[in-house]
């Protein structure tokens, strides 16, 4: 499952550096705080970062189960929170000028 996931980035990253594309690849297991850090604005992670998901909700979604089951309501507001979350941030850190 790794090899196919490192596939699909290596993929998208060749896409962006060759034909100049823009654009934003989601890692799931990131937080506000490293996604801001990442995209060198650290300046932003205090005023934006207050309220979200901390790294242990992270970690708590890059290990959830991708098995087909009832997901409580605990689990299901964690997974749209941090999915949300890091498309958020990634999205307005390396294309601010557009979110």
């Amino acid at each position: 499952m790794h090899s196919i996931k490192n596939q699909a980035s290596l993929m998208v990253i060749h896409r962006y550096r060759v034909y100049g594309d823009k654009g934003s690849y989601l890692h799931l297991v990131n937080t506000c705080a490293r996604v801001l850090k990442g995209a060198g604005r650290k300046e932003k992670i205090d005023k934006l970062c207050s309220d979200c998901p901390r790294e242990r909700d992270a970690q708590i979604a890059a290990k959830f189960p991708t098995l087909i089951h009832k997901l409580e309501n605990v689990e299901i507001a964690l997974m749209s929170r941090h999915g949300f979350e890091v498309a958020d941030y990634t999205l307005h850190g390396f294309n601010s000028e557009f979110f």
